[in-house]
């Protein structure tokens, strides 16, 4: 029998409501628990939903005997960092705590494994290491097994996201604010953790790479200095550094490929388990391809369960 997804929304001290959808596979049970691989969608922290799962993600319940914890979080500018890190953070103490629970023991919450694609591979290594919490006054999430961070961004430093351009290279046209909806813009506007497939906000992160605006619209207001969020640099004085798996495909222009290997450069020079999967000829979003082989990543998780 194929494992079946269910919706869990819980409320946490910041006073708002978390949704995760969660998949646990079939053979799971009391006396063999799955671990947990939590998935966090991209969208540049802008814009995007839990639903947003690749395929080799949504099948690793029943090929792998993960369970699979896809999570909502605030959308900036409506959010600024320090909301969005808190939940990264309630959403990974979830798993570890209350899904055991929900479960009826199906689950093991001390064995997790962290994930996502671009801004959802960013939250993977910022809550795997614990980069960028102490500067937001949190807590670090709890420590996972491992990271798996496919095309992630991982400093907005980096001049890819600090130089404006006229037509981003895989337009053909440039994107209006009225492009994005009514209030997108406005960091006023009410807090959205979801935004549809589809919709005028969907246009949101193509508007960002334009205009090079990713660091204001994350931390305008916030007092916090963007590289306290900068995962290469940050590595040395990190609370953790778990072992950790860095996909890329070579001809990535939605987030550049040099924020991967950077990170892995400084993962080496630290002496850290890690491994970098640079892919020959693929873009952005290719692991959401069937065709595309990502064994190695669940090889590498697995391997440091």
């Amino acid at each position: 029998m194929a494992s079946a997804w269910s919706e869990h929304v819980f409320h946490h001290a910041s006073g708002i409501d978390i949704s995760l959808d969660v998949l646990i596979p079939s053979s799971a049970t009391s006396s063999k628990p799955a671990p947990v691989f939590i998935w966090w969608h991209g969208g540049g922290l802008l814009q995007g939903s839990r639903k947003t799962i690749p395929p080799h993600v949504k099948n690793a319940a029943d090929a792998h005997s993960f369970a699979i914890v896809s999570p909502d979080y605030r959308l900036a500018p409506q959010a600024r960092m320090p909301q969005i890190m808190e939940d990264i953070e309630a959403a990974a103490r979830w798993c570890r705590d209350e899904l055991p629970k929900v479960s009826d023991g199906r689950v093991d919450g001390s064995k997790l494994v962290y994930s996502g694609g671009s801004a959802g591979g960013w939250i993977a290594l910022l809550a795997g290491t614990g980069i960028g919490f102490k500067a937001c006054g949190l807590e670090a999430p709890p420590a996972p097994r491992s990271i798996a961070a496919i095309y992630p961004i991982s400093d907005l430093s980096d001049p890819f996201w600090t130089t404006k351009q006229d037509i981003v290279s895989y337009l053909d046209k440039r994107v209006e604010p009225s492009d994005l909806g009514e209030g997108t813009l406005d960091p006023k506007s009410p807090v959205v953790a979801n935004t549809p497939v589809g919709g005028a906000r969907g246009k949101f992160y193509h508007y960002m790479i334009q205009e090079a605006l990713e660091s204001s619209l994350l931390l305008d207001g916030t007092g916090i200095d963007q590289s306290e969020f900068a995962i290469a640099p940050q590595l040395a004085k990190a609370p953790r550094r778990p072992p950790t798996y860095i996909w890329f495909g070579s001809i990535d222009d939605k987030v550049t490929p040099r924020n991967g290997h950077d990170v892995h450069e400084a993962l080496d020079k630290l002496g850290v388990t890690n491994e970098w999967d640079l892919r020959e000829g693929l873009d952005h979003l290719a692991d959401f391809n069937e065709s595309v082989d990502m064994s190695p990543l669940w090889k590498f998780v697995k391997a440091h369960l």
